[in-house]
């Protein structure tokens, strides 16, 4: 696991993340943890 995090910190510091959707629009839900409710639409330049 470690390894994969590691594999994958590399990746995307060659990268620039931009998400698709507008911040207001993500609906999240507290559990355990906090995550979306739906899938977060991202792209990679």
């Amino acid at each position: 696991m470690l390894e994969m995090k590691t594999i994958l910190g590399h990746i995307f510091r060659n990268f620039t993340i931009e998400c698709k959707d507008r911040i207001e629009d993500i609906q999240i839900t507290s559990d355990v943890i906090t995550k979306p409710l739906n899938p977060i639409r991202i792209s990679f330049k």
